[in-house]
């Protein structure tokens, strides 16, 4: 049985380089392929047929030369020529495939028929014929384990259509059950041959456990600036001690955690030194020790951003890593506002940001890394708060166990926040200009962080050096994946800083695979902010933009205030005097929209995806916003105290050469509302309320019913995927 499996797999694999081998010479060419159809697949889906065939009919070399191929453009043609050893062949390889998915007895012939207009059509007809059923499936040489072992489900069940890849994965499910209790040489093969026709059939899957197995010795091949002795102090297991599957991958975690780290090969074998000994062979390449680095970035939260900087990787001969690096963000806003630039802003929102920073990144144990950084930046989050200043962080990530990292951080800053002015008054009823100078300049914010994050284990599968080992070091994928992170941030007076907080946050995420092509995946992510005293807005919480709720623009997600700038207080048609804005419609060419942020705050989003092609994955989602923010009584104006809105949308993933792109359209639903409008007086810098005036940016200027679905259409652009 594994003879005829593993001839299979040669036969199928092979196909591929038969399909892309190099172009026959003129004289021995047939006539040209104008078109290739299978008939009669049955269970066999087109794209695997596709894959595995050699012959194959002339076609546009891409999608983009569509025009030069329909012009005739022989350079933008790939074309194919009938080859009467790779129609034979390509026989035998949908035999195979049919056999594969449980139909032994399929008959295949292939059909050529010559055009009028020259070339020729190739037909492959197929007969599957009757299917093998599994009747029962029955598991040998378990029972001689003295403490026994409990399966997990596996994949082939009486009733089931009998298929090659469903059994190879229950073979690896149960070598890898085994490889995790120490039976590192256990094999599992199907006892006597597959029937030749179809109907009933009876599984038996014998195994064969072999002795338990140990870690014998291990050989390190280390690329240079990386020694033996770097890579072995981050083994995950010693000489001697019990053979184990997830000692390996732990291994390979660690070394990859590594920055110089490029790639990690870790191959089992059997050992020399004794019959259950396992040796292990570990390979690992490094990157550049030293370089400049050079990245990019566009979205609609941060328009173009760039990044440079100098690391060196090996710093003093160790594994630690010192980058001196300088960025810049909210670049081009002006000329790309309408796309992709929408959510950054106006005023000295839409002015770049930048940073300069230095960091050390080194280990304080296999499990545990340190980060000890700082500089100078001007950071904006759009319509929310700008800060500018100097800052620092110092943290340590100790991973508690595969897949659950612990984060102890702690960073002070001081800097200046010089936009907060209109949301100190609006939320807190500071105004003058004398008590908003101790909250806008020179602050002091120095929170502790204390955060943990889980998900699924990082390592690269363990290379299957030999075949003792192919069968558990590849399980099946997994049907759902899922991640999370709970971050607790605080400060006050003993931390060094001028505010008093405490904030939390809960976020996860999860991604269900119910077919290869499908996804279901959700997000979820909530937070709640208890403080003493004004806060900064840099504290709050806020939602929206291509990571939240995408039918808003970033940070637009709940109460909101409105700010217009003096000189364009009578283009509003009121009067710059307290209340003299009351009941006005503001046109927003002439007003910014400031968020509050919130005091609490819950986002979740659903969203089903599906691969169109091998480079597009279309989605649909719904994302649902709530924030509230508590009410003050000696805040000059009512800010409505909590906002709900639930958009829905689509988008577009696609994968190119300079990096994943995804672009989603959402609906935002929001009705026209009533917002507190404020300026700044001229002459004394006080911040005035003008008034509650009336929002209704939709339908601003008489449009038409097209022209306000348009406006309500939100146009998202980031270079990940949202979760």
């Amino acid at each position: 049985m594994s003879g005829i499996l593993i001839g299979i797999l040669l036969l199928l694999a092979a196909s591929g380089a038969v399909a892309q081998g190099s172009v026959l010479p003129v004289s021995s060419r047939g006539p040209e392929i104008r078109s290739v159809e299978v008939v009669g697949a049955g269970e066999v889906e087109p794209g695997v047929i596709s894959r595995v065939l050699a012959t194959r009919a002339s076609r546009c070399r891409s999608p983009l030369l569509l025009p030069a191929c329909a012009l005739g453009i022989d350079a933008s043609v790939e074309r194919g020529y009938l080859d009467e050893a790779a129609l034979r062949a390509d026989e035998e390889r949908l035999r195979a495939l049919h056999l594969s998915y449980g139909y032994p007895a399929a008959r295949v012939n292939a059909e050529v028929t010559r055009l009028p207009r020259g070339g020729v059509a190739v037909r492959f007809i197929s007969w599957p014929g009757e299917p093998l059923i599994v009747r029962s499936v029955v598991v040998r040489g378990l029972e001689e384990l003295p403490n026994g072992i409990d399966l997990p489900s596996l994949p082939l069940v009486p009733g089931d259509r009998f298929g090659l890849a469903p059994l190879e994965t229950a073979q690896r499910i149960i070598a890898g059950r085994l490889a995790a209790e120490g039976y590192a040489f256990a094999q599992v093969g199907v006892s006597g041959p597959l029937p030749e026709e179809g109907g009933p059939y009876d599984l038996v899957l014998e195994v064969r456990t072999g002795p338990l197995a140990v870690f014998g010795s291990t050989t390190i091949h280390a690329e240079l600036p990386l020694t033996a002795s770097d890579v072995r102090e981050y083994l995950a297991y010693e000489s001697g001690q019990r053979f184990s599957p997830a000692a390996l991958e732990r291994t390979v975690e660690r070394l990859y955690r590594v920055p110089i780290v490029e790639r990690v090969q870790v191959q089992p074998s059997p050992s020399d030194d004794g019959d259950n000994q396992v040796h292990t062979d570990i390979v690992v390449t490094t990157s550049e020790p030293r370089g400049l680095q050079l990245e990019g970035a566009v979205s609609s939260s941060a328009c173009v951003a760039g990044v440079t900087g100098w690391t060196d990787r090996y710093f003093l001969d160790q594994p630690q890593t010192v980058s001196l690096s300088v960025g810049a963000s909210n670049l081009f806003v002006e000329p790309l506002r309408r796309f992709p630039c929408a959510g950054a802003g106006k005023d000295d929102f839409a002015k770049p940001d930048f940073f300069v920073r230095a960091d050390l990144t080194r280990s304080l144990g296999p499990d545990t890394w340190m980060n000890i950084g700082g500089g100078f930046s001007r950071e904006s989050s759009p319509r929310a708060y700008i800060q500018s200043g100097v800052i620092g962080r110092i943290s340590v990530v100790h991973e508690l166990r595969r897949g659950v990292d612990i984060t102890v951080a702690y960073s002070p800053e001081y800097r200046d926040n010089p936009t907060a002015a209109p949301l100190f008054c609006g939320i807190y009823g500071i105004c003058t200009a004398e008590s908003l100078s101790g909250f806008v300049s020179g602050n002091r914010l120095a929170p502790v962080e204390f955060a943990m994050a889980f998900g699924p284990p990082r390592a690269r599968r363990i290379d299957p050096g030999t075949p003792l080992m192919a069968e558990w070091t590849y399980p099946p994928l997994p049907e759902w994946t899922y991640s999370g992170r709970v971050s607790v941030l605080g400060a006050a007076r003993p931390t060094l800083s001028d505010f008093d907080f405490a904030r939390l946050i809960v976020e996860g995420t999860f991604t269900r695979y119910p077919g290869r092509l499908f996804q279901l995946a959700g997000r979820a992510r909530g937070g709640v902010l208890l403080g003493s005293g004004p806060l900064p807005p840099q504290v709050r919480l806020f939602g929206g933009g291509p990571f939240g709720v995408r039918g808003l623009e970033p940070n637009l997600l709940g109460p909101r205030i409105l700010t217009v700038s003096p000189s364009r207080v009578e283009q509003l048609g009121c009067a710059p005097v307290s209340r003299g804005c009351d009941e006005v419609v503001a046109d927003p060419a002439f007003v910014q929209s400031r968020p509050t942020g919130g005091t609490s705050l819950l986002e979740a989003s659903i969203e089903g995806r599906m691969w169109a092609a091998s480079y597009l994955q279309i989605a649909i989602f719904n994302d649902l916003g709530i924030l509230h923010i508590s009410e003050r009584d000696d805040a000059p104006a009512r800010i409505s105290a909590a906002k709900a809105i639930l958009t829905p949308g689509a988008g577009v993933l696609a994968l190119t050469p300079l990096g994943p792109f995804r672009i989603d359209l959402a609906y935002n639903p929001s009705p026209r509302h009533r917002y507190p409008l404020f300026s700044r007086d001229e002459e004394t810098g006080d911040q005035v309320h003008l008034g509650d005036v009336v929002f209704d940016p939709f339908n601003v200027g008489s449009p038409s019913a097209l022209q306000k679905m348009r406006r309500r259409l939100q146009l998202q652009l980031s270079m990940r995927q949202p979760f």
